[in-house]
């Protein structure tokens, strides 16, 4: 199967490489006119999706630069848009909580039964250790339908006050962990941008993200479009 492909001239042709303009010498075809300029399928299906478009919305595509009417009246289309989506996601997200409460809410009911249930089962085997279970050199038991016995957790530190905690240790020379970070917006500042764009810190320096650790990032103007929902 051959596909097509249109040159900067405007003429189509095969994977093959003959053109267009050499089929419309065909004997068969009139000398002038020849067939019509074949136009991708994907091209044409999005055409005509938005026209259907615009016409669902009651628009008409303008000729030329449109006015400010017609800007103005599309962005009324966009926050009515806009603001329908808007009110599916805050509908689903009230159907979803709802849902999630209903769902816990039976989570909690069933769960906390059979809890209690686990808890008494549990207290059976660990009375029976309690009670002296003999597992000779070892300190578990293994069984067919699970394990039990003891077990010893390793001696730990927690916190009360974290400031007199810090001191004990610097007192008693040991090393304490200190989280550094950068203060970006002191940073920036710090930066001087010169007419051509580079920027630099103190000394000249031209801001080297290998050396310096960081890149300095240029405002960026970018297009913005925000319409106004429906009162």
């Amino acid at each position: 199967m051959h596909g097509l492909a249109i040159a900067a001239g405007g003429s189509v042709s095969d994977a093959g490489g003959q053109a267009a303009g050499d089929l419309a010498n065909d004997t068969d075809r009139p000398e002038r006119g020849g067939p019509p300029p074949i136009e991708p399928e994907w091209l044409s299906d999005q055409a005509d999706q938005e026209e259907a478009f615009l016409a669902e919305l009651g628009l008409e595509r303008p000729e030329g630069t449109p006015d400010d009417a017609y800007l103005d009246h599309v962005l009324e289309k966009l926050g009515r848009v806009e603001a329908a989506m808007e009110q599916n996601a805050n509908t689903t997200r009230k159907r979803i909580e709802t849902f999630v409460r209903t769902q816990e809410s039976w989570l909690e009911d069933e769960n906390g039964k059979l809890s209690r249930r686990a808890e008494f089962l549990r207290s059976v085997v660990a009375s029976a250790v309690v009670a002296g279970y003999d597992f000779g050199s070892r300190k578990s038991r293994s069984l067919p339908f699970g394990e039990f016995g003891r077990r010893t957790s390793p001696a730990s530190i927690e916190i009360a006050d974290m400031a007199k905690a810090v001191a004990t240790a610097r007192g008693l020379g040991l090393l304490v962990k200190v989280k550094e970070s950068v203060d970006k917006t002191e940073l920036k500042k710090a930066v001087q941008v010169a007419r051509d764009g580079t920027p630099m810190i103190a000394g000249g320096e031209i801001v080297d993200p290998d050396e310096h650790g960081f890149a300095y990032v240029p405002p960026v103007e970018k297009v913005f479009v925000t319409a106004r929902r429906p009162s």
